[in-house]
């Protein structure tokens, strides 16, 4: 003998089963703390093209800090920030996280970074008191002589052009 069991659904243990934490599932990307080098002391914003530990264990992290120094500042004055650690971050996100003044984005491109994407390389765009500026990756700057010396200038313009 087949007998069916038909059960209906009870609205009032429903309502209370799903209004239960236990079925939330938190998006990690969204919930993931900033993780950047540096103390972000005066609010100058490095973004980078590859990872952060990659970064800091290249010889481009020595010629960044031989900058630095050039212009009277260290780590603890800026954040190195790397976009690819965080593939769904936004300009929005970084601007409001860290808080920058001036925001460098070296052959790094957020996802929408659609505020100065029709900007050319050491082109200035100013959005508010936030000044920012796209310039290749540091890896490719560091392949060439004049692509260093144009780094350098307009570094040095931008940084020391701007109380910190």
């Amino acid at each position: 003998m087949n007998s069916t069991l038909i059960v209906q659904p009870d609205a009032t243990l429903l309502s209370i089963l799903f209004q239960d934490g236990i079925y939330f599932i938190p998006d990690i990307e969204k919930n993931k703390q900033f993780v950047f080098h540096g103390n972000n002391l005066k609010n100058i914003v490095f973004l980078i093209d590859i990872p952060l530990n990659q970064f800091i264990s290249s010889p481009n992290f020595d010629s960044l800090g031989k900058i630095l120094t050039a212009l009277k500042l260290d780590f603890d004055d800026i954040a190195l920030f790397s976009t690819k650690d965080y593939s769904e971050i936004t300009l929005v996100q970084i601007i409001e996280n860290l808080n920058p003044k001036v925001l460098i984005a070296m052959g790094s491109n957020p996802k929408d970074d659609s505020e100065f994407t029709n900007h050319s390389d050491y082109s200035i765009c100013i959005i508010k008191d936030l000044v920012l500026m796209r310039t290749p990756s540091f890896k490719l700057i560091n392949t060439a002589d004049e692509m260093k010396r144009q780094f350098w200038t307009a570094i040095k313009t931008i940084l020391t052009n701007r109380e910190h």
